[in-house]
Parts: C-alpha cells; structure tokens; sequence
C-alpha cells in the first residue's frame, strides 16, 4: 500500500472513529477493501452495518447515499469512476433535504487512453452547480486525497473530490489540514503566476524550479476547488503578478478557460499580458513548454 493511500485509510479510520455517523459506501470496499485498497481494515474494524458494499450504479449507490444523507447519516460514496458523475448530480438535485455527503471519485490518468475518464471527472464539475451549496476539489500532492477528505466529511452538504489516481504513487508534500473552497499558494514569486490542479501541479512546480535558475520568480497556484472556483484568490495573485497562465491535462480545456476567465475578469485592468491556457502531462516536455509559455508572457 502506497503512502498516500494508506493515509487515506488512515483517515478513514479517523473520521469514522470521530463520527458514528459515518459510513462507507461503494462496489468492494468491505472485505476486498476497495478497488485501490483505500477502505482495507475498515469492514474487520466497523463492520457491514458501516462499510456496506453496493451496486456500482448510481442509481443504486447514490440513491442510498441520499437517503442515508436525508437521515442525518454521513455517507461517504467510492465510485467506480467518474462516468456516472452527471448522472449522480442530476439524482442529488432532483431530491430535497439531502445533507452532508461525500463523493470520492478516483480518477485513472496514467495513460492517453483513459483521457476520457479524466475529462469526465474535471468536467463534470459543473453538473453539480445545481446543487446549492456542492462543492468540487481536485486532489493534488499539495491538497492530498485524505486532506480533502477530512474537510469533507466536517462539511455540511455535498462533495465531490477527484483523486488522481497516479496520486496514489507520488510523495505527498503537505499534510497539514486543507480548507475547501480556496485556492493554495504552492510556491511564492511575483514575476508571473502558473495556475493549474491535480497532477498538473507537478508540472508546475518544476518548471518553476527551472524559471527560477534564470532569475524569473513564478508563484505557483494549485486551483483545487473547481466549483465553485475561488476567484478572489485567483484574481487577487493575476493582480499581483500582471501575467498568468493556466495548465491543464488534454480534454479540460472548458475548465482551464473557465479559470482564465474568472482570473482575467478579476484582474483585467493589471494584466500586461494576455492569459494562455496550456495542456500539460507529466514530463521534460510539458515542463519546457511552461517554460516557454512564461516566457512569451513575460516579453509580451
């Protein structure tokens, strides 16, 4: 078990210890522990009235979570991936009274082909703009897995939390506790600011690294909260720095415009440049490509 995912457990473990409420929900997260072992000891510990294996479908699996929110329960719902996140938004919405609830949704991005699956995952974070007062985070290795689940689970209403899942495999560089709802400073400069979420981050951060060797301080921003986006953060560090770009992995482009939009909105009167968005994976290339993107801004 990797490091991030047994925190992850280890978390669990935590928050269920904390909340009787609380319960685990999804396909094989009780004996098997989970499709990526995140639940493993939880059905040995809690027992099948707490971790209850389910119907992957959402129907069966959202519908339940619902319930369970609606009595005042804390449902904490693995879903098989992020495929049925319209489908689990649209069954929220359609019900009154649904509380606090949380939606993990492991996310593949290891390889070209599962682009679709990421897509769906980032994407679909508007679906839940319907749902008054849901929220949408993206994990990263600044705003990790088990971070964001803590928070969610002491928050009232509904959750969504993306885990890439090449996460699971990368050293975590925070574990101090994560406020939802805001964007997090990764790295300070005041040359330009590089703005991305998820696995991106990495991205950033090193090529950040490589700016910094040519005397360009570039802040790094991890988005984190896809919806609703923190666009005072967002706006006030575009302000700050007057150049911005925004990465992101193929298929996001609707996201990554929406935070250049929001970013440029709040920021407009200050920017000497204008905002690019930039798709990026994990890689020397992706980095130079930062590099050279920065770089255009800053001799725009």
């Amino acid at each position: 078990m990797s490091v991030a995912v047994a925190e992850l457990a280890a978390s669990l473990h935590q928050i269920m210890d904390s909340d009787p409420g609380l319960l685990v929900l999804g396909p094989d997260v009780g004996a098997y522990g989970g499709r990526f072992r995140a639940t493993r000891g939880l059905f040995e510990t809690y027992g099948a009235s707490r971790v209850i294996d389910l119907d992957p479908t959402p129907v069966t699996l959202v519908g339940v979570a619902v319930g369970l929110s609606q009595a005042d329960m804390t449902p904490v719902v693995e879903l098989e991936g992020p495929a049925s996140l319209a489908q689990a938004a649209s069954i929220i919405a359609s019900e009154p009274g649904v509380g606090r609830l949380v939606l993990r949704v492991p996310t593949i991005t290891s390889a070209r082909a599962d682009a679709l699956e990421r897509v769906r995952g980032e994407g679909h974070a508007a679906s839940f703009s319907a749902i008054e007062g849901a929220m949408v985070v993206c994990a990263s290795a600044h705003s990790p897995p088990s971070r964001l689940l803590e928070a969610a689970a002491a928050r009232d209403g509904v959750t969504v939390i993306i885990e890439p899942t090449g996460l699971y495999r990368t050293p975590l560089a925070s574990s101090s506790a994560t406020q939802l709802g805001t964007a997090q400073v990764v790295r300070d400069g005041a040359d330009l600011t590089l703005m991305g979420w998820g696995e991106t981050l990495e991205v950033l951060v090193a090529a950040a690294a490589a700016l910094a060797s040519d005397g360009v301080h570039a802040k790094v921003i991890d988005v984190r909260c896809l919806h609703p986006l923190d666009v005072v953060t967002l706006g006030k560090v575009v302000r700050d720095s007057g150049r911005a770009l925004v990465a992101h992995a193929a298929g996001a482009e609707a996201l990554a415009a929406q935070v250049a939009h929001a970013a440029q909105r709040e920021s407009f009167l200050s920017l000497e440049a204008p905002i690019e968005t930039l798709v990026v994976e994990p890689g020397r290339e992706s980095v130079q490509a930062v590099v050279d993107a920065a770089t255009r801004a800053l001799h725009y």
